[in-house]
């Protein structure tokens, strides 16, 4: 059943979640085959976004085993020194394997990037795929790979309390989105290891260099402590790309149907969460309950004539806004 209250706010929602492409995990233990090429990232933007806006300096950088020392900053990105290559064989790999409703594709430079859509980084052009069994339904996610030599890993599996890694992340035409990813401390080296780092905390937060610990106030994760990034293992299929349980929400369609909003989407768990219908210009929102799962669906009143948009509180208390559409 879906319950229903209204209320009138007079200022819109600014979460960056909501406007911010940002980085929501990274495997840093991989499971078999060279680190350096099999590490992976994977992104969440809620815009649409240039993929050429997307730069990442990985803890060691393409070709070397070296840390980045910021001096300068050693960004990948098309249009970097470093850059981000494709590889058709692994693409068609990663396609014969894929989970029902999941295509995955390697944006070129230049190539636009839907709101709402899931981008996976790996290190280097992989020599041994994690599964692909639990991102099921996810629609096109893209894929970059970054072109680098060496196998070495980018990340330390086991860094001491004072040997910081971090990953810093930028967005061209995005400046309030970038983050610092940093990690340490001692903790049980595992393949499959990987950090979820909470945006509505993260962006925003740029302190970090590699073997300098940062201050309790940055993004980050130790043995003894953190603030927006967790340390997490599936004890059940490690290495395996990240489930929707993890990931955020993905929008299927929002669109008008007469005069009601049909939605569709994909949602983390199953429990009880709240669904928010805006409307513009005047920003009333009329609040539901919905129960998630995957294929969750519904239709709404829609009751005079404007822009409305979906919200959505996703497991980690952050927001998750559906495209606009008219009425």
């Amino acid at each position: 059943m879906i319950r229903r209250w209204s209320w009138l706010l007079l200022l819109p929602l600014t979460l960056h979640s909501q406007t911010c492409p940002y980085l929501r995990y990274i495997l840093f233990h991989v499971c078999a085959g060279q680190e350096g090429f099999n590490e992976h990232l994977v992104f969440f933007t809620p815009v649409d976004m240039n993929i050429n806006a997307l730069r990442i300096s990985f803890p060691v950088y393409p070709n070397q085993t070296n840390l980045d020392n910021d001096s300068p900053t050693r960004w990948v990105c098309y249009g970097c020194s470093y850059s981000w290559t494709c590889d058709n064989t692994v693409i068609s790999t990663m396609n014969s394997n894929a989970c029902a409703g999941t295509t995955y594709t390697c944006p070129s430079s230049g190539t636009t990037i839907p709101a709402n859509s899931l981008i996976i980084v790996f290190t280097g052009v992989p020599t041994a795929l994690p599964s692909l069994s639990n991102l099921c339904g996810a629609g096109t996610v893209y894929v970059l790979f970054t072109s680098n030599s060496s196998g070495s890993g980018r990340y330390r599996n086991d860094p001491g309390a004072t040997d910081n890694r971090r990953t810093r992340i930028a967005f061209d035409g995005f400046p309030s989105c970038s983050m610092t990813v940093n990690y340490r401390g001692t903790f049980t080296a595992a393949p499959g290891n990987y950090l979820l780092i909470n945006p509505a905390i993260c962006i925003g937060k740029t302190e970090g260099q590699n073997n300098v610990v940062p201050s309790t106030s940055a993004c980050y994760y130790s043995g003894s402590g953190s603030n927006g990034v967790s340390l997490g293992r599936d004890a059940q299929n490690p290495c395996a790309l990240p489930s929707l349980s993890v990931l955020p929400l993905l929008w299927q369609e929002v669109r008008v149907v007469g005069g009601r909003l049909r939605w569709r989407a994909l949602f983390e768990g199953e429990e009880e969460r709240p669904l928010t219908l805006w409307h513009q210009p005047e920003e009333q929102a009329t609040a539901y309950i919905y129960r998630g799962g995957l294929g969750a669906k519904g239709e709404l009143p829609l009751e005079r004539a404007g822009l409305y948009y979906l919200t959505v509180e996703s497991a980690d208390g952050t927001r998750v806004r559906s495209p606009g559409v008219w009425y």
